[in-house]
């Protein structure tokens, strides 16, 4: 690694010691710099745990590598595991006690809409375990997120392409002593509509009219004939109480294929497909009463006894497709599409305590809710100038459907 010299004139006399003392200069041509750069795999806890060493805000992360060895079948449950997150309904995260408009939810740094009307926080049951990369929750602010922080910060990362060839396949089966194999309530449905999807037979028969209101109270002239009122109610399901069912398991099967393809000139294309289909039965079993004051004793009242049948299904599909260009140029494209839908029965008895009489109530409902998402991203260093740049465009959008939502209230 240096250059070398020869020395001349050295004079050794006998029975002595001579001392040379000769200085070599580096050879710069003999040594070679090798710079070896590679992105982490966020899907791995070792990558996630170096990210949290290095970040500046209080976070924990969960890892697709954790959340394979779990139950958990989408974002909801995975969320439970972290310190200081909570899951109400199923789906809404609170961080640290605050949620609604406190808590904010990312995809892929977009902030996500939500398709429900009252309730700005965008519902995590719509995210299947199989196509997220690792959950990040954000307990302290940062400026590089959007303003409207309060109580907290999810991230969601998707998956992207793997570096080699990678195909896997996820099946799960499971069941709870309440619901598995127990008679449950029943609000018949199609096949589609328990993976997620909306049957035409919730539409509204066409005999209702979509020029003129049915009927208006103080002026019935202004509504629809009384033959096209009968003919309109005598065209809908005469169904008004749910059925009964004995609960099946609930299951989720999921697959993903991946790969990283070289090219000439240092380009690369990688790719990532994946799916997933989950059906799950739930039944709840709740106790209500107030209570009012009778000779200076709380007396309870009101009892009331709730049974509730659920069917929920979801089907995903995400594709993800990036192209590096060289070792400073890349692009990605990501495409996701969610369809999430809940079939629902509920039956409720009780007494009614100042009208002395006994209250009945049915409801029957099915909801289903959809998000498309598309994102264009792009990172180049620019060595010329000595910084990176990174953008992203997205669109996201989100629906809600209530159709065909049916109360009965019987007094006996």
């Amino acid at each position: 690694l240096y250059q070398g010299q020869r020395i001349s004139g050295i004079h050794v006399t006998a029975d002595r010691t001579e001392q040379i003392d000769i200085k070599l200069a580096p050879d710069e041509r003999s040594v070679q710099q090798v710079v070896v750069e590679a992105k982490a795999d966020t899907r791995k806890e070792a990558a996630l745990l170096a990210e949290r060493k290095r970040s500046a805000q209080v976070q924990d992360s969960i890892s697709a590598q954790e959340m394979s060895r779990t139950p958990d079948s989408n974002a909801g449950d995975a969320v439970k595991r972290v310190v200081s997150a909570t899951i109400v309904d199923g789906k809404y995260v609170f961080l640290r006690g605050l949620g609604g408009r406190y808590a904010q939810t990312l995809l892929n740094g977009a902030v996500m809409p939500s398709p429900e009307p009252d309730e700005p926080s965008a519902p995590l049951d719509l995210f299947p375990v199989a196509l997220v990369s690792n959950l990040n929750v954000l307990k302290t602010y940062s400026p590089d997120f959007p303003g409207n922080f309060g109580g907290g910060t999810l991230t969601i990362e998707t998956n992207t392409f793997p570096s080699s060839l990678e195909v896997k396949a996820r099946a799960q089966l499971s069941g709870d002593t309440q619901t598995t194999f127990r008679s449950r309530p029943n609000e018949p449905s199609a096949a589609i509509e328990q993976f997620g999807f909306r049957s035409a037979n919730r539409n509204l028969p066409t005999e209702f009219s979509r020029e003129k209101p049915m009927r208006i109270e103080n002026d019935p002239s202004r509504g629809v004939s009384a033959k096209e009122l009968e003919a309109a109610g005598e065209s809908l399901v005469n169904r008004w109480t749910p059925g009964e069912v004995n609960a099946l398991p609930s299951g989720t099967f999921g697959v993903q294929v991946g790969d990283r393809l070289g090219f000439s000139g240092g380009r690369k294309l990688g790719y990532l497909v994946a799916a997933q289909v989950s059906r799950r039965e739930l039944t709840r079993r709740i106790q209500f009463q107030d209570t009012t004051m009778v000779d200076g004793q709380l007396v309870g009242v009101n009892q009331t006894s709730t049974l509730v049948g659920q069917v929920s299904g979801a089907t995903s599909a995400l594709a993800n497709v990036g192209l590096q260009l060289g070792p400073n140029h890349e692009l990605s494209l990501l495409s996701l599409a969610l369809f999430n839908s809940e079939t629902s029965a509920t039956h409720a008895e009780g007494e009614d305590f100042l009208a002395m009489q006994k209250q009945v109530n049915d409801r029957l409902q099915f909801t289903q809710r959809q998000l498309f998402f598309e994102q264009l991203r792009g990172s180049h260093r620019l060595t010329n100038v000595g910084f990176d740049v990174d953008w992203q465009a997205s669109y996201g959008r989100v629906d809600r459907s209530d159709p065909d939502i049916r109360d009965t209230r019987y007094f006996l």
